[in-house]
């Protein structure tokens, strides 16, 4: 849950799961091999 405050930039979540994880992106492609990933939000550099 999002604790607000007086100044946006000090709100918080302190939910543990993050709305976008890595390791749920890395469920949809099994054939990765890796210990790291790095997510992009730019369509055109996951369409190559």
């Amino acid at each position: 849950m999002i604790k607000k405050n007086e100044f946006p930039i000090l709100e918080f979540d302190d939910n543990p799961t993050a709305l976008i994880n890595p390791e749920n992106v890395a469920r949809n492609y099994p054939k990765l091999d890796c210990d790291k990933l790095i997510i992009t939000f730019f369509g055109e550099t996951i369409k190559n």
